[in-house]
């Protein structure tokens, strides 16, 4: 919680990824459980970002779109690593867009389409 008392949860997962609901549920759960701010981070996927932008209304919680990626340390091969990344306006992100195949699956490597130019 905040200061100010309201809830906020930064790290969820849908079935997406390794999550147990589906994009289109998370909306009415946080509602229920009184959270104020919320992102929903899937593995290596931002599927469900275009999926809640739309169904997040005015008014409601405050929704923030996310993505943990996974990497692998060189130095420590088999090593997993997990970063969160969270922006506010997924309409301005290229990695939002619907033909986005900037990553791969979460079981391969993480590679971006401009780290080969």
């Amino acid at each position: 919680m905040t200061d100010s008392g309201m809830k906020i949860d930064l790290h969820m997962h849908t079935t997406v990824s390794d999550g147990t609901d589906r994009p289109e549920e998370i909306p009415a759960i946080v509602e229920a459980a009184g959270i104020g701010v919320f992102s929903v981070t899937d593995h290596d996927d931002v599927r469900d970002a275009r999926i809640l932008s739309s169904l997040t209304r005015s008014g409601g919680p405050g929704f923030i779109t996310g993505i943990e990626l996974s990497a692998e340390d060189a130095a420590l091969p088999g090593s997993r690593l997990s970063i969160q990344a969270l922006t506010k306006d997924c309409a301005a992100k290229p990695f939002c867009s619907p033909g986005n195949t900037a990553f791969t699956s979460r079981r391969g490597a993480i590679i971006t389409e401009k780290t080969s130019g």
